[in-house]
C-alpha cells in the first residue's frame, strides 16, 4: 500500500486524509505543523469536526514520513518561516520521497512549476473564433467564502455519491491534491498575469476538451479562491477567478460554502442575487461548515477560525430559516445532511430532459 503524508495537515486539506478510501490502495498519514504538537495522538476529527475517523495525527515529521512514498506540502498559515518548508523538504528528499506543493505554496516559495506553456498554446489557439463553446454536460460548482469552509470536502463528497449512482463524473478540483482523487488540477492561467478575456476564453476550450475525451454525465468544478474579498484589508483575490471561470462555463447548479453563523433567510436572498448577477448562477444550495470567523481584535489583518463540532453546527445551521425558503442548507460531515442535498442536486437535474444522461 502506498503512503501518502500531509503536511501540514488543517482544516482546508483534511479532506485528502478524511476520503483516503477512495484513493487507489493508498493511506493518508496526516502530519501537525509544530504549532499543533499537543494534538499528537488525537483523531482527525479534532481538526475537521467531523465524526470520528479512526485516522490519528502526528507530530512527529521525521518519524511519520518513514516508509512515506510521497509527501503533499500545503501553505499554512501555522509556519511562519520559509525555513521550515525547505527543512521538511530536504529530508523527504534525502529519503527519495516525491514531493508536490500546492500552488500557494509554490507561489510562496517562489518554485518553479510543470512547464505547461505546450497545453496552454495549444487552448490559445482554440480561442481564436473569440466566442464561447457550448458545455453539453450538467455542471456542478462548488464555490467558497474562504479557505476553511470545507469546499474540498463537499467536492469529494459530491464525486463519491454521484459515481455510487452510477454516473460517469469528470471533475476539476480546487485544490491540487484532488489529482490524488482523479480531479483535474485548475489550470495555472487562471493565475496568470494575462488578461481576463483570454482567461475566459482559454478556461472553456480547457472544460471544452475534459468534456470531449471523457465522455462524463456530470461535471464538478471546484471553484478555486473566495467569490469576493472579506473587507478591504483582507481581499482573498477580490472573486476575481471565481467570475473569469464562472463566465466561462455556464454552471446548472451552485454551491455556496460559508462558515456558520447565525444567518437570516434574508442573507441567503442577497447571497442568491450575488450569484445570479456576479456569477451567472443563482446560488440555492449552501454548505455551512464546521467553524466560525473570529475577527483577530490585534490583528485586523488576519482573520482566526474557530473549530466547531459537525453536531452543534447541524443542531443549528437552520435556525431562522423557513422549511419552505427553497434553500437547501446542510453539512458535508452529517451523512443525512449531505444525502439529502445531493439527492436534491440529482433530482434537479434529472428533472431537465437536457441533461444527467447516465446513472443506475
Amino acid at each position: 500500500m502506498k503512503k501518502i503524508a500531509l503536511f501540514p495537515i488543517q482544516k482546508n486539506n483534511a479532506a485528502l486524509a478524511r476520503y483516503q478510501d477512495l484513493l487507489a490502495d493508498a493511506q493518508v498519514v496526516p502530519i501537525l505543523a509544530p504549532a499543533h504538537v499537543s494534538m499528537d495522538g488525537q483523531d482527525l476529527s479534532a481538526i475537521d469536526g467531523g465524526s470520528h475517523a479512526g485516522i490519528s495525527l502526528h507530530a512527529d515529521f521525521e518519524d511519520a514520513i518513514e516508509g512515506c512514498d510521497l509527501l503533499y506540502l500545503d501553505d499554512s498559515p501555522f509556519l511562519f518561516h520559509d525555513e521550515s518548508y525547505e527543512k521538511v523538504r530536504k529530508i523527504a528528499q534525502d529519503k527519495n520521497i516525491r514531493v508536490i506543493c500546492a500552488r500557494t505554496l509554490s507561489e510562496r516559495l517562489h518554485l518553479g512549476g510543470e512547464d505547461k506553456a505546450a497545453v496552454e498554446k495549444e487552448l490559445e489557439d482554440d480561442i481564436h473564433r473569440n466566442r464561447l463553446a457550448a458545455i453539453d454536460v450538467p455542471v456542478i460548482s462548488v464555490l467558497t467564502m474562504g479557505n476553511e469552509n470545507d469546499q474540498s470536502h463537499v467536492e469529494i463528497g459530491l464525486r463519491k455519491f454521484f459515481i455510487q449512482q452510477g454516473y460517469r463524473v469528470s471533475q476539476i478540483g480546487s485544490q491540487e491534491f484532488g489529482t490524488l482523487f482523479g480531479f483535474h488540477e485548475a489550470p495555472g492561467f487562471l493565475f496568470a498575469n494575462i488578461d481576463g478575456k483570454r482567461k475566459r476564453l482559454m478556461f472553456n476550450q480547457f472544460v471544452r476538451r475534459i468534456v470531449k475525451e471523457e465522455h462524463p454525465d456530470l461535471l464538478i468544478i471546484g471553484v478555486p479562491e473566495a467569490v469576493m474579498k472579506y473587507n478591504n484589508r483582507i481581499l482573498a483575490g477580490m472573486g476575481d477567478v471565481p467570475c473569469i471561470m464562472m463566465d466561462a462555463v455556464q454552471s446548472d447548479i451552485c454551491v455556496l460554502c460559508t462558515c456558520c453563523m447565525p444567518y437570516t433567510e434574508e442573507y441567503f436572498k442577497e447571497l442568491s442575487l450575488f450569484g445570479r448577477y456576479r456569477l451567472n448562477c443563482e446560488i440555492t444550495y449552501f454548505h455551512i461548515s464546521n467553524s466560525m470567523v473570529m475577527n483577530e481584535e490585534d490583528d485586523q489583518d488576519r482573520l482566526e477560525h474557530l473549530p466547531l463540532d459537525m453536531e452543534f453546527v447541524v443542531s443549528h445551521m437552520h435556525d431562522g430559516i423557513r422549511p419552505d425558503s427553497g434553500f437547501e442548507i446542510f453539512n458535508s460531515y452529517s451523512d443525512e445532511s449531505a444525502e439529502k442535498a445531493y439527492r436534491r442536486m440529482e433530482q434537479e437535474l434529472a428533472e431537465n430532459p437536457e441533461v444527467m444522461r447516465g446513472g443506475a
